[in-house]
C-alpha cells in the first residue's frame, strides 16, 4: 500500500514539474495540482494495490521529459528509457506513449525522415532493454507458449471475444468525465451472477459531482482551445492528443465485462495536461490569472467534496466483510 500511495504522490510532483516546464506559474501550477490530486481516477489508484498508480507515474514522466527535450533534444536523454521501460514493464501498450513522445520531440528538430530514423533507434533500444527484462522475469512463462503457441494464441482470442464491450460514447463520457468526476457505484455481476464488482458507469452524481461534471467539461474544452492556440504548448498538446486517440481507439476493444474506469489512468494524464492549457497562456495577464486561479479552485473544492465522500465511503466499506458460504 505505502508503495502505490508513492507513486501516486509522486506522480501529483511530476504534474506539478510539468506545469512550470511548460510556463504555468507557480499560483496556478499548485491549483492545477490540487483539482489533479482530487481526481476521481487519481485518487482511487493511488490506493489500491494495484498496478495502475505506477502506471500514471510512468506515462506523467514519459510527457514531462518530452516537455523538457523539447527545447533542447540532448536532456534527459537516458531518462527516456527508463521512462519507457517502467511504463512497458508495469502495462505493455503504454510504452506506444513513449513512441509518441520521442517522435514529437524528434519531429519538432528535423524534418519527418530524420525524425523516424531517430524513433527507429529509439525504439530498438528500448526493445532490446526489454527483451532482456522480459526474458529474466518471464522465461518460464515465455518458454510454456512456446511449447504450445497454438493454446496460448486461442486463449487470448478467447479473452477478446467474449467479454461484455461497450461503445465509443461510453468510452468518451469515462475518459473525459467519469474519470475526474466520481459518479456513484453501479455494481455490476459477473459471470458467476454476484455483485462483486463496483464501476464508475452511471451519469448519476452526487450534487458537488452534479455542479462540477459540466463545469470540468467546460473547463476542459476551454483549455483544450487554448492549448491549440498557444505557440509553444501547442507541441506538447499534439503529441499528447495523439496518445488520447491511441488510448480511446485501444479501449474500443480492449475492456473488461464493459468496464471502462479501470484502464482510465492510462488517459488521465494526458488529457488533464490539455484541459490546463490555458494556463501557459495567462502568464503575462494579471487580471487573468486571479479569475483563473479562482475558477480552478472552485473547481477542485467541487471535484474533492464529489469525490472524497466516495473514496472514504469505498475506503471504510471493507471494514465488515461479508462471508459467502458455498455449498458443495
Amino acid at each position: 500500500m505505502l508503495v502505490i500511495v508513492t507513486f501516486g504522490a509522486g506522480t501529483v510532483a511530476l504534474t506539478s514539474m510539468f506545469l512550470r516546464v511548460a510556463d504555468v506559474k507557480r499560483p496556478e501550477a499548485a491549483a492545477l495540482c490540487l483539482l489533479f490530486a482530487v481526481t476521481s481516477t487519481q485518487l482511487f489508484t493511488s490506493i489500491i494495490v494495484e498496478t495502475y498508480a505506477i502506471s500514471g507515474f510512468a506515462i506523467a514522466l514519459i510527457w514531462l521529459v518530452a516537455a523538457v527535450r523539447l527545447d533542447d533534444p540532448s536532456r534527459l536523454a537516458r531518462l527516456r528509457y527508463f521512462a519507457a521501460i517502467l511504463a512497458f514493464g508495469v502495462t505493455i501498450t503504454n510504452i506506444a506513449q513513449a513512441v509518441i513522445a520521442e517522435m514529437l520531440v524528434c519531429w519538432r528538430h528535423a524534418d519527418l525522415r530524420t525524425a523516424i530514423k531517430g524513433v527507429v533507434l529509439f525504439g530498438l533500444v528500448c526493445s532490446a532493454i526489454a527483451a532482456v527484462l522480459v526474458l529474466a522475469v518471464w522465461g518460464a512463462e515465455l518458454w510454456a507458449i512456446a511449447q504450445d503457441p497454438v493454446h496460448a494464441v486461442k486463449q487470448v482470442y478467447w479473452m477478446l471475444t467474449t467479454k461484455e464491450r461497450t461503445g465509443i460514447g461510453q468510452i468518451l463520457l469515462t475518459f473525459f468525465g467519469f474519470s475526474f468526476v466520481s459518479p456513484e457505484y453501479s455494481w455490476v455481476r459477473l459471470d458467476a451472477g454476484l455483485p462483486i464488482m463496483r464501476d464508475f458507469r452511471t451519469y448519476a452524481f452526487s450534487p458537488a459531482g452534479q455542479l462540477a461534471m459540466p463545469l470540468w467539461l467546460g473547463f476542459w474544452t476551454v483549455g483544450a482551445i487554448a492549448a491549440a492556440c498557444h505557440p509553444r504548448y501547442r507541441w506538447i498538446a499534439l503529441g499528447l492528443v495523439v496518445a488520447i486517440i491511441y488510448n480511446l481507439v485501444l479501449h474500443t476493444r480492449f475492456q473488461d465485462h464493459g468496464s471502462l474506469y479501470i484502464y482510465a489512468a492510462h488517459a488521465h494524464f494526458p488529457i488533464f495536461a490539455i484541459g490546463a492549457g490555458l494556463a501557459p497562456c495567462l502568464a503575462r495577464a494579471p487580471n487573468w490569472r486571479t479569475a483563473y486561479l479562482g475558477a480552478v479552485l472552485l473547481l477542485a473544492g467541487l471535484i474533492g467534496i464529489d469525490s472524497l465522500g466516495t473514496f472514504a465511503d469505498f475506503t471504510t466499506s471493507f471494514d465488515s466483510v461479508d462471508t459467502l458460504t458455498i455449498t458443495p
